[in-house]
């Protein structure tokens, strides 16, 4: 048997049953591949003739497949469709009801979001005026600590005089009455001096205390707005989204040049442009700079 004759139609007498568009496809190019390797090359014209005669009938074939594929889905696409169309309208509705109460959502959380940052400003200015009456508070117990040192060192210094006339038995008693009430008088603004030494350390150090716990409730993490339903449930939060926009198309081409993306979109539309000039032209000569017009001749 030759090999046009098993790509004929090799039905039996009798037989309606035509062979499926699967079936058909399958066996001629089982037959054309066979064909093609006992023949590396057409020297002949009745070779010529064997391939052109096997190239329609893989042609018709090629159309027979497609059209069978296109019928055998065509059910399946409309299940498909109709399907869809079922979905469409409530996914549509719920998406919308979706949208509109995110949005809803979005506007009380912004509102919250400022909320917690007006409050977590004023926590933290609350801090630095309590840092800084601490510091003072400190400043003050200091220049307090200093003046009643100075004022013990002047006293001290007052009663070694003191001591040193009445050893030289120079002091009149009238002397003596009055060095002893001024000795009284220091004593008192000693005591004055020690209390109020006590007292600005004992509030600086309440201040300190006071400033320190506003700084570290100022450190503390921030409250993030949130709308919580249930404890298992996905919280409804702001979630900041960036994007981008051309407002510049040549500026925004020359930032992106280099990039590897930009650079293979750009050349794959540089190319679409090309070709489609390249077929309507014809011209290898009119090839833009950049681009060189290939001429291929193909069987068909």
């Amino acid at each position: 048997m030759d090999t046009l004759t098993d790509i004929a139609d090799s039905r039996g007498i009798g037989d309606n049953q035509p062979p499926s568009a699967l079936t058909t496809a399958i066996e001629l190019t089982s037959t054309a591949t066979s064909w093609l390797a006992e023949r590396p090359e057409i020297a002949d014209a009745d070779t010529a003739k064997e391939a052109g005669e096997i190239v329609d009938k893989l042609r018709a074939t090629k159309k027979s497949l497609a059209a069978a594929q296109k019928d055998d889905l065509a059910p399946h696409n409309q299940a498909i469709t109709d399907i869809k169309a079922q979905y469409k309208a409530p996914a549509d509705q719920l998406e919308a009801a979706l949208n509109a109460l995110l949005a809803l959502s979005a506007a009380w959380l912004k509102r919250e979001r400022d909320r917690i940052a007006a409050e977590k400003a004023a926590q933290e200015a609350e801090a630095r005026r309590l840092r800084e009456e601490a510091e003072r508070a400190e400043r003050e117990k200091i220049e307090a600590q200093r003046r009643l040192e100075e004022e013990r060192r002047r006293l001290a210094a007052e009663e070694e005089e003191r001591r040193r006339a009445a050893a030289a038995e120079e002091q009149t008693e009238l002397e003596r009455v009055a060095a002893e009430s001024q000795a009284v008088a220091d004593l008192e603004r000693v005591e004055a001096e020690r209390q109020e030494a006590a007292r600005a350390a004992a509030e600086a150090d309440a201040k300190d205390k006071a400033a320190k716990e506003a700084e570290r409730e100022a450190q503390r993490k921030a409250q993030t707005a949130a709308i919580k339903s249930a404890p298992a449930q996905r919280a409804v939060t702001l979630r900041s989204y960036w994007s981008a926009e051309i407002v510049d198309e040549a500026a925004a081409i020359d930032s992106y040049r280099e990039h590897p993306t930009v650079r293979k979109a750009m050349l794959a539309a540089v190319l679409q442009a090309a070709n489609e000039e390249a077929r309507t032209v014809k011209d290898e000569s009119k090839a833009p700079p950049g681009v060189r017009f290939v001429k291929e001749e193909r069987a068909q």
